[in-house]
């Protein structure tokens, strides 16, 4: 039964990133339904956040600072978190080695999503990937997912 809630976890972990990067936000977000779940979450969290990074300094380099201010500011304020997530992933992988594929599937989602970008209009496709790169970053330092996903931050935060 834990796996089919931290698969469902991730499932929808992914779901909200993709929608997220998407052109509308959704006004619903799927929340952890376990403390697995919300190891999973994170982990999903710190890898779209590495490749999203690297993505957007690459091409907006001018951005570099403030996604790093504000990615390093959120990584401050979940500093137990994402250690609790780093600590408890690869036991994870180690009983369920297809959460690997999950991480391969959010990689090639976000990269086709940024790269639809560049498929448009320069000036829309542009502006719409610059928006996108700060958005990222911005909401992460604001904290805003703490409240869209307050079961996946109490299970982490009760976690030692």
């Amino acid at each position: 039964m834990k796996n089919k809630h931290l698969n469902l976890a991730l499932f929808m972990l992914i779901s909200a990133c993709f929608s997220n990067l998407t052109f509308g936000q959704s006004s619903a977000y799927e929340d952890a339904s376990s403390p697995l779940g919300a190891v999973g979450m994170m982990q999903m969290t710190l890898h779209a956040n590495a490749l999203i990074k690297s993505k957007c300094t690459g091409k907006f380099p001018f951005l570099a600072a403030e996604i790093e201010d504000n990615l390093s500011k959120w990584q401050e304020n979940e500093s137990h978190n994402i250690s609790i997530a780093e600590a408890k992933w690869p036991g994870m992988v180690n009983q369920e080695p297809k959460f690997l594929q999950m991480i391969e599937l959010q990689e090639k989602t976000l990269n086709g999503i940024l790269n639809s970008f560049e498929q448009m209009p320069k000036e829309t496709g542009d502006q719409m990937y610059l928006n996108t790169c700060r958005k990222r970053f911005a909401e992460l330092a604001s904290g805003i997912w703490r409240r869209r996903t307050p079961l996946a931050y109490r299970y982490l935060d009760e976690m030692q």
